[in-house]
């Protein structure tokens, strides 16, 4: 899965990759940078144990559902900078605009290039098709199916 890596300042979105392995009894996540989503997540059961005791679908899916939605605020700061440089535009328009624009289009596509093949992933995870998710589970994946279907549709 991907998610936004929140730690590097750049001018244009930077991303992370997050593997996640699950097995029935324990979830393995792998990373190359701070993820907010796990470190959040871990937080969480570190405070409270509930969350271990649903089951490693369900852990599995915390972490998913927290990386979808660490998501969020960077297409609302894209958004942002795209009225701004409308705006920009409209008051005096120079060559340093172009550069702004072509900045958020490269960030807009990456968002988009990460949350468009996870659609399939969680549709998937979301729809009995393995054995590893179990039932009562599978609703919780498909309320993460439509936030990445959401976010895919806004990008």
């Amino acid at each position: 899965m991907h998610g936004i890596n929140h730690v590097v300042e750049s001018d244009i979105v930077e991303t992370a990759e997050l593997a996640l392995f699950l097995g029935k009894h324990f979830v393995i996540s792998n990373h190359n940078f701070p993820l907010y989503s796990v470190n959040e997540v871990q937080q969480i059961v570190e405070g409270d144990s509930r969350l271990i005791k649903r089951g490693a679908d369900f852990l599995a899916h915390a972490i998913i559902d927290a990386l979808v939605d660490n998501v969020m605020p960077t297409i609302d700061s894209i958004s942002d900078v795209a009225e701004e440089i409308e705006e920009e535009v409209i008051r005096q328009p120079h060559k340093n605009v172009l550069n702004s624009i072509l900045k958020l289009k490269r960030s807009s596509l990456r968002v988009h290039r990460i949350m468009a093949p996870q659609r399939e992933v969680f549709s998937r995870l979301s729809h009995s098709e393995f054995p590893v998710v179990k039932e009562e589970s599978q609703v919780f994946y498909r309320d993460v199916y439509g936030h990445v279907v959401r976010v895919s549709d806004l990008n």
